[in-house]
């Protein structure tokens, strides 16, 4: 049996899809009136919505399940959203039985439109009065205008008119100044909208049409970027889509291949966004051994052109066209299954500490042991004073490896010293009980961690050590190992800071009141004085645990006494104590 709209969709659905959290807002929305433009045609609803930007919203069933999309960043991800939740409620209440949907209508407000209804009407209209209404609805809609534009280019005669299809990329792509974050996912969804209607074209024999429009939006694109904050990656989808479709145009009707080699790796190698990275991979079955053999052409003749980096040198390309010929390079070395290939790719730049270990990585992985070991010692000599962290580990294992346990430990041993931190602990603590030697380990890292450096070390601690809070790194070592009591010695004798000073407290707080009651109101108070609603929110919290400790010590008067106090000492935050008022903790 079929599935239906009213089948499918409920409150508790709703609630289920979005979350509690998108719910409620999506509820506030339904109730202060934010959908508009409500119509339903058969089991498809769809509205606007007003929110941060106007939201256009579709719920419907297909092969017997629910669907949905927004046109807000959220449902562009694929989230069933607020915006799908408003609509969804005020669909509920209107085909409620009670007629709780007219009720909670605003005054002035359109009922809903049935499709049916508008179906009926059209059907009685000629040809030429539904063509102006059609035409009159595009000169005031520029989304319906670029769809209509390129239907008709695609039913041109003797063939689709890809001029008509540039121009009308071209100007969805136009921002006419730059578009910020918010304006981003509608910009992006306008964009979407019109490049779909490229890969029409595969299903009636245009495939050719086809890879050229897509290289060419590909190119539109990446200078679109440039003038859009696109921080949520809409248009970089929007990229890969495009890629999508030019390889299945491809696929359907595969080009000529030294042509396509060409035009691939020149996008390629220019493409600031990573526009077919490893289309040697991706293509190689369309672009068959003449084709790759173009694309390894082209590829030698830059690379060769690339100095070689021996250790500290630089190059302005590093990260720009470089970087992206070295990955195209490795790319065609791996397809070839050729290491010494693929190592001489990687050593041409041997400027970093992380080069030698990749070399390193790759003899390991093939089970050359010895020719590892070189290439990481290599690399830790290169760079005496400023050894990469990643090289020591892979060097201890190594030796590891062989039974040099003591080499093994030593490396990590100064790889803590240099960053006497949490994670540096645990690494150390994994390779000492490797050995069964962690007690005198842990006794010495402990040491530097509460005095400084030792003497058997020249090397200083960096400056983020110094700058830090008393001994906060042993604070957190001791709370990793579970020795609360420790860490609350620790923090008592040298400080830390806040963020641990509420774990302790947290932590103590059951068998240790009053030393929690008193982390909870120093922070409390410095909460408040940063002021702001994130700090005073957090203030409000430890609020609720102020009044909880002091309930339990029968301390009721001394918390009544304390608020009033705190509301005294900044009665001139008004925000804050506004929000005092609405979490009613007295």
């Amino acid at each position: 049996m079929s599935m239906h709209l009213k089948q499918l969709l409920s409150s508790a659905i709703l609630r289920d899809l979005a979350g509690a959290a998108s719910f409620r807002r999506g509820e506030e929305y339904a109730a202060d009136g934010h959908v508009t433009g409500l119509a339903v045609d058969g089991d498809r609803i769809s509205a606007r919505v007003l929110g941060t930007d106007e939201y256009r919203v579709g719920v419907w069933v297909a092969s017997g399940a629910l669907e949905y999309d927004c046109t807000c960043p959220v449902g562009r991800d694929g989230d069933f959203c607020k915006h799908c939740v408003a609509v969804g409620l005020v669909w509920l209440a209107e085909e409620s039985p009670d007629g709780a949907g007219s009720r909670r209508r605003k005054p002035g407000a359109p009922r809903v439109v049935s499709m049916e209804e508008i179906r009926s009407f059209l059907g009685r209209q000629d040809r030429a009065t539904l063509v102006d209404l059609l035409v009159d609805h595009a000169m005031e809609d520029e989304g319906l205008l670029d769809r209509l534009v390129l239907r008709a280019a695609r039913e041109a005669v003797g063939g689709p008119d890809l001029a008509r299809f540039r121009a009308v990329i071209e100007r969805s792509l136009y921002t006419g100044e730059f578009v910020d974050y918010d304006s981003a996912g509608g910009y992006a969804g306008r964009i979407a909208d019109t490049l779909e209607e490229i890969p029409l074209l595969l299903g009636e024999g245009h495939a050719d049409a086809v890879v050229e429009l897509t290289e060419y939006a590909l190119g539109q694109v990446e200078t679109a970027i440039g003038y859009v904050d696109d921080s949520d990656g809409h248009l970089g989808g929007i990229l890969e889509r495009i890629q999508e479709i030019h390889l299945e145009a491809c696929t359907k009707a595969p080009p000529e291949p030294v042509s396509l080699a060409r035009r691939l790796f020149a996008v390629e190698l220019r493409s600031e966004y990573g526009a077919f990275h490893g289309a040697a991979a991706t293509y190689a079955t369309l672009l068959g051994s003449t084709g790759l053999a173009e694309y390894r052409r082209l590829a030698e003749e830059e690379w060769r052109k690339l100095p070689a980096l021996g250790p500290g040198a630089d190059d302005a390309q590093r990260w720009g066209r470089r970087f992206r010929l070295t990955q195209m390079m490795e790319v065609l070395a791996r397809l070839g299954g050729d290491l010494e290939e693929l190592v001489a790719i990687k050593s041409r730049d041997l400027s970093h500490p992380y080069a030698f270990l990749q070399v390193a990585e790759l003899y390991r992985d093939a089970g050359d042991h010895d020719r590892a070991l070189e290439w990481a010692e290599r690399g830790l000599a290169a760079f005496p004073a400023r050894p990469d962290g990643r090289l020591r580990q892979f060097l201890a294992q190594e030796y590891h490896r062989r039974g040099c346990n003591d080499e093994a430990m030593q490396l990590i041993w100064s790889d803590f010293l240099g960053v006497p931190r949490l994670d540096r602990y645990q690494l150390l603590k994994e390779h000492a009980s490797r050995v069964g030697a962690w007690p005198s380990w842990r006794e010495r890292a402990q040491s530097v961690l509460r005095s400084g450096p030792t003497q058997e070390t020249s090397r200083p601690l960096p400056d983020s050590w110094r700058a830090a809070a008393g001994r906060a790194e042993l604070v957190r070592v001791l709370l990793w190992e579970k020795e609360v009591e420790a860490a609350w010695r620790e923090a008592s004798g040298g400080g830390c800071p806040e963020d641990l000073w509420l774990e302790l407290a947290r932590l103590r707080e059951a068998d240790h009141p009053e030393d929690a009651l008193g982390v909870y109101q120093r922070q409390v108070e410095a909460m408040v004085s940063r002021t702001g609603r994130t700090a005073y929110e957090g203030a409000i919290q430890l609020l609720r645990r102020v009044r909880k400790v002091m309930r339990r010590l029968g301390r009721e008067e001394d918390y009544r006494q304390y608020l009033a106090q705190l509301r005294e000492r900044h009665r001139r935050k008004r925000s804050f104590l506004g929000m005092l008022d609405a979490a009613r903790l007295a």
